[in-house]
């Protein structure tokens, strides 16, 4: 039996909502206003899924922020690596670019917690 699962990190159950303001064409590089709030469905080191009312658009860049408190936010890109629409709903795979070392403790501390919180 094969798998297809090309994920190369565990994906942990993680529902948060962020903001996100910009999309970027991924063959053009062109930047856009994209304004919209997506649904984070699962998160690793390696990406998230989201659930988004606009399409994405597969190899397309988002940019959103993780807020951590009140005066910290980070800024994080993604791109889309699959796509489907299903109950009028975009759901996206979509895989971290360009993460800063504050990006990636900010990940690590998120990931600790959800899994903390899992064994529970």
């Amino acid at each position: 039996m094969f798998s297809n699962e090309k994920r190369q990190r565990e994906r942990i159950n993680y529902v948060y909502s962020v903001m996100c303001f910009k999309k970027i064409d991924g063959s053009t590089k062109e930047e856009r206003t994209f304004v919209s709030r997506i649904e984070l469905f699962d998160i690793s080191y390696g990406g998230i899924g989201v659930l988004s009312d606009k399409k994405v658009g597969i190899g397309n860049i988002l940019v959103f922020n993780l807020v951590v408190n009140e005066t910290v936010r980070l800024e994080f890109k993604a791109e889309a690596k699959w796509e489907k629409y299903e109950q009028g709903v975009y759901k996206v795979g979509m895989q971290f670019i360009e993460l800063s070392k504050e990006n990636i403790m900010l990940l690590h501390d998120v990931l600790t917690s959800a899994k903390r919180s899992k064994r529970k």
